[in-house]
């Protein structure tokens, strides 16, 4: 096995392309299945490699006739320590040779490594081109010399001086450096150099040249006709359909290298000004989460970044993972705690460390981000004496071992613990019914974890909610000037990538069309640049491309499948379809459950439906399905996953989540937009209930947290009859529809106990008054007799010069007086017994109805009664008192006893029941 050595020089300004050189020599290798041993200068990342030789070696094709043996040189500071700069190795003795730069030069080597002729080095590239150069004149083409020189400009700090002196000395060095070069070798030199302007560009050229020197290695130790051994190294569909591009699927991750970098450069400048927090800003379907999760998070935590070496550790999450009803501050301290980030923070003497650290951030954020720092401190250091144990092991078979003993012993580079926060799809904060407070204390937590300085913060956010995001002091003091990256729609030359080189990776080809020659894969690329949102809809078509071959095993994408599925435009929709078409009826019928709690709607006036992730169980295990439709929920859900419609992810708490997984899905499926019209009324009153249930489970299931009585409990009831809830939704409302019952039983008991009260007091109050009047009345007409028998008495035996003169007429009726007064009393007490054991039976027998009301209105006619009887009564008595007084005031005639006249009347009794006594 023959090996192929290569020497790639960086310094810290080119990180990054030396970390995208890295990818594509591996991607390369891949290809063409040749095995990889790389070798870093820098011994934190040498340490954790030591192994990858032995396992690459053991995973290759034991018939690999050559082996790659990358060395990536670091030169990491200016002021190098003389041990140090004596173990550059001399570049003639690789195969090929890369050197990347832009605004600086190598540090100076020391004195005993001089230049072919002699001379001493201006710097460590002059000494590596030099040697390169020397060699490839000997031995024509050993090595091979490429410098990739980055044209860009870059910014200059102007504070402090001597900061802007160093970099102005080194920016003249890189222009003397080219113009001494072109002046001693001329058109050799010049050949060897490439201009860039930006990654993309680096990207192109490198990929070129190397595959270019890769394939020239394998015609010299070709055998069988010297066919190159192209394989694919991707197994599996390289296109991601309506899903993202992960952290694990980089290597196929293409188109957006340009883009990386300006991300990776935005946070390098926000970490230089001690606020390392980034925003993404993009349109829906742009390739916000591809970008960050497959581009910018493999590059950072590689230490491909001037941000550092490493170790790295990273988070990931979405304030609305777990839909409206979960709590986005309990799903980041999950994410803080998941087994990439700092599972370190679980072994804390703190019972309940996820449930801690989330009461922390919502509590206080920035002591938080401190216990979070002291973790990261702790785990640098127990780094470091790892790293140093493994270091006494590392075997010193390499040339270059010797520069990596010497990092070792002098300690440059120490490890430094760092972690990556990414926050995807930060508009579910204000698309997910949170209350203005959650949103509040979730944005103060962002803001002091990125103040700690050791979280670095990348943000992707939909453009349409940046009014929002600037509604937050905190977030925009963060991102102001050059914290926020707003990405643009891929360039012709990017979507070109994005289909070639996954294709590429897999082993893929396009056909040419049998009448104009065209390449499908040019096609695709013209309708793609025309199309408003052409990301989803290209990846989802070469998914479909790629699983029709397949079928076939041909490795061929055909024009015919490409009309079949309905081109760019229609492919989406026409897939859709057709899996509805071949739908079982009880997933049919399942569909009319399953798809309204996935869609919400949008706070816009359009009602514009959005995207809604909701656990698994809850799709396919209803209170309000019976076993045959749950059977056909789980049914259909699962084949909506397999088709790509739907997907599936885990939470931090390992709960499977399914949700729509591209908004063009809902703009294009005509089954979606023809059950809108009839939906969205229960779509309205569905987030109107997650935002109470939200409350309720956010404060503890309060039972003042319950629907209320009114429009909210009816509309909870309708959506119970009409629409399909969860399990938890189903229990709020039943719990709600308790609780109102209650109130009702309640509010009817405490009504009838207080009309009960009153009609027993206004009984016992009515009945005392009138034995009270009785009382009263008795004692009055008791008295009422006396007078008149002692003025009686007074006229009997009075002289009878005082005595008026007395009919034979007023005699009777004087004799009659006392039978009267007696008849009327005996009258009188009986109508008022009469009305005392009538009464309150009466009012007895009314209180029996349950009403509020009776009570008043018993009284008052109660009241009503009683003066009608006390007006009787004092006409009664008036009666008796002028029955008793007329004898006395009128003359007694003489009789005259042949007159015929009638006595006088006698007085009529107040009841005409009750006749006078007649003599």
């Amino acid at each position: 096995m023959r090996r192929i050595d290569i020497f790639i020089s960086s310094l810290e300004d080119v990180q990054i392309e030396r970390s995208i050189a890295e990818r594509l020599i591996r991607s390369a290798a891949a290809e063409f299945s040749v095995p990889v041993s790389v070798f870093y200068s820098n011994w934190l990342r040498q340490l954790k490699q030591k192994d990858e030789s032995t396992a690459q070696r053991g995973n290759a094709d034991r018939d690999s006739v050559l082996l790659l043996c990358p060395c990536f040189w670091e030169y990491q500071d200016l002021k190098a320590e003389p041990e140090y700069r004596e173990q550059t190795p001399n570049t003639g003795q690789y195969d090929l040779v890369v050197c990347i730069l832009w605004s600086r030069l190598c540090s100076r080597l020391a004195p005993t490594l001089l230049m072919p002729d002699g001379s001493q080095p201006r710097s460590a590239t002059d000494y590596e081109v030099a040697w390169a150069l020397n060699h490839s004149k000997q031995t024509p083409g050993v090595p091979t010399l490429h410098i990739y020189r980055n044209r860009a400009t870059r910014v200059a700090p102007l504070e402090p001086k001597e900061k802007r002196d160093i970099f102005c000395r080194q920016w003249d060095s890189v222009q003397e450096f080219f113009a001494a070069w072109e002046k001693r070798r001329g058109t050799e030199f010049v050949d060897c150099c490439h201009d860039y302007q930006d990654l993309e560009e680096f990207e192109n050229l490198f990929r070129a040249h190397f595959r270019d020197f890769l394939a020239g290695q394998l015609d010299r130790e070709a055998v069988a006709g010297g066919a190159l051994r192209k394989t694919h190294y991707w197994e599996s569909n390289p296109f991601r359909g309506l899903n993202f591009f992960d952290f694990e699927h980089a290597q196929i991750y293409h188109g957006r290298t340009k883009a990386v970098g300006e991300v990776l450069n935005v946070l390098h400048n926000q970490a230089k000004a001690r606020k390392p927090l980034v925003l993404v800003l993009g349109a829906s379907g742009s390739g916000k989460s591809s970008l960050i999760h497959a581009g910018v998070l493999p590059l950072l935590t590689q230490g491909g970044t001037p941000l550092g070496s490493g170790p790295w550790r990273r988070a990931l999450t979405r304030p609305g993972i777990r839909g409206a009803l979960g709590d986005p501050l309990d799903t980041l301290a999950a994410a803080l705690l998941a087994k990439s980030a700092l599972p370190e923070l679980q072994d804390t003497a703190l019972p309940e460390a996820r449930w801690s650290l989330a009461s922390e951030l919502r509590k206080d954020p920035d002591c938080a981000g401190f216990r979070l720092t002291e973790i990261l401190d702790q785990l640098s250091l127990q780094e470091l004496d790892h790293l140093l144990d493994e270091s006494e092991a590392l075997p010193a078979t390499r040339k270059e071992s010797a520069g990596l003993a010497g990092q070792i012993r002098l300690r440059r580079v120490k490890p430094k613990m760092q972690l990556a926060l990414v926050i995807d799809q930060l508009e579910e904060l204000f698309t997910n019914g949170f209350s203005p407070e959650v949103q509040r204390r979730y944005i103060s937590a962002l803001s002091a974890l990125a103040r700690c300085e050791r979280i670095f913060v990348i943000a992707a956010l939909e453009s349409d909610f940046f009014a929002r995001y600037q509604q937050f002091s905190e977030l925009v003091e963060l991102t102001a000037l050059s914290g926020r990256y707003e990405l643009q729609p891929p360039t012709p030359h990017e979507i070109r990538n994005m289909v070639r080189l996954p294709a590429e990776a897999a082993g893929l080809r396009f056909e040419r069309h049998p009448d104009t020659g065209q390449s499908l894969d040019e096609a695709l690329v013209e309708v793609a640049v025309a199309n408003s949102e052409p990301l989803p809809l290209l990846e989802h078509l070469l998914a479909q491309l790629y699983q029709k071959q397949l079928e076939r095993k041909d490795g061929l994408l055909r024009w015919s499948d490409y009309r079949e599925f309905g081109e760019l435009q229609g492919a989406l929709a026409n897939h859709a379809e057709t899996v509805l078409s071949t739908l079982k009826s009880d997933e049919r019928q399942a569909l009319q459950f399953v798809m309204p709690q996935l869609v919400s709607l949008g706070r816009s006036e359009e009602d514009v439906l959005t995207r809604r992730t909701v656990p698994y169980r809850d799709l396919v295990s209803s209170p309000e399905l019976d076993h045959r439709q749950k059977a056909g929920a789980e049914a259909l859900v699962d084949r909506l996953i397999k088709e790509g419609l739907l997907s599936a992810v885990n939470d931090p708490h390992q709960e499977l989540l399914v949700g729509i997984p591209q908004e063009a899905l809902l703009r294009r499926w005509p089954g979606v937009r023809q059950w809108l019209p009839e939906g969205r009324d229960f779509l309205r009153m569905r987030d109107r209930l997650d935002a109470s249930l939200t409350r309720w489970l956010s404060r503890g299931r309060r039972t003042d947290d319950l629907l209320g009585r009114g429009i909210e409990l009816a509309e909870a009831e309708t959506l119970i009859r009409h629409f399909g809830l969860s399990q938890i939704q189903f229990d709020y409302i039943q719990k709600s529809i308790r609780k109102q019952k209650r109130r009702r039983r309640m509010r009817d008991y405490v009504r009838l106990t207080v009309t009960a009260a009153l009609a027993v007091l206004a009984t016992l109050w009515g009945v005392d008054w009138f034995n009270t009047e009785i009382q009263r009345k008795k004692g009055e007409q008791d008295a009422t007799p006396a007078p008149q028998s002692t003025s009686l008495a007074t006229n009997q035996h009075s002289p009878p010069e005082a005595q008026p003169q007395k009919t034979p007429q007023d005699a009777q009726r004087v004799q009659q007086n006392p039978d009267l007064a007696t008849t009327q009393r005996s009258a009188l007490e009986a109508r008022l017994k009469k009305t005392q054991e009538e009464k309150p039976q009466e009012d007895i027998a009314q209180q029996a109805q349950p009403n509020t009301d009776l009570a008043a209105f018993h009284e008052s006619a109660a009241d009503t009664q009683s003066q009608k009887e006390r007006e009787h009564f004092q006409a009664a008595q008036e009666d008796a008192r002028r029955a008793a007084d007329r004898p006395q005031s009128r003359q007694i005639q003489p009789l005259n006893p042949g007159a015929n006249e009638m006595p006088p009347a006698p007085l009529q009794p107040l009841d005409s029941s009750v006749q006078p006594a007649h003599p």
